[in-house]
């Protein structure tokens, strides 16, 4: 499985070094500028896949008991630089819907080491799941960051590729439409 590490704004293809943590579980890095931000309409409109997941602090995650809830995944890894830079305007996000039947989600393709040290530099308020490659692959996410709004039904409402400027404020109107807002 390829993910690309995709920058907003910037036109330009590259392919980038392995980093040394995810060659250990065989992902290929790639910086592929086109797409940064692009959403995913043949996403839009399922049905989210299925899963379950272990939280980075022991909490089971299981998907279906989700239903009733708007759900908001993003799809990360440490070393990618959009992924990091948006952390604190998602960390806002979180703060906005407190209270409100919206569960934030980190899926990470990292090891729960490596984002422990991480997060005791970069705090982020979602809920992280580590080494969440089957995830990753359950969706069809082959790019950093990657941003899914389910509805309380567990539907797709917004699918996006890549990192952007608007990111939260893009996220902030997908909540807001599944909550009915």
């Amino acid at each position: 499985m390829a993910i690309a590490d995709v920058g907003g704004g910037v036109s330009m293809t590259r392919v980038v070094k392995l980093v040394a943590g995810l060659a250990t579980a065989g992902v290929v890095l790639a910086a592929l500028a086109e797409g940064a931000g692009q959403s995913a309409p043949d996403k839009v409109g399922t049905k989210a896949p299925a899963f379950t997941a272990t939280s980075l602090d022991g909490q089971t995650i299981d998907a279906t008991a989700l239903a009733g809830k708007v759900v908001v995944l993003k799809f990360w890894y440490v070393a990618c630089g959009p992924c990091r830079v948006e952390i604190p305007h998602l960390n806002r996000l979180v703060e906005e819907f407190a209270g409100k039947p919206v569960v934030f989600l980190g899926l990470a393709l990292d090891a729960p080491d490596k984002l422990r040290l991480f997060l005791k530099e970069m705090p982020f308020a979602y809920t992280i799941v580590p080494n969440a490659e089957s995830i990753f692959e359950r969706f069809g996410v082959t790019l950093c960051p990657t941003h899914v709004v389910i509805d309380r039904q567990g539907t797709i409402v917004h699918f996006a590729r890549g990192g952007s400027p608007q990111t939260a404020d893009v996220l902030r109107s997908a909540i807001k439409a599944a909550l009915g807002e």
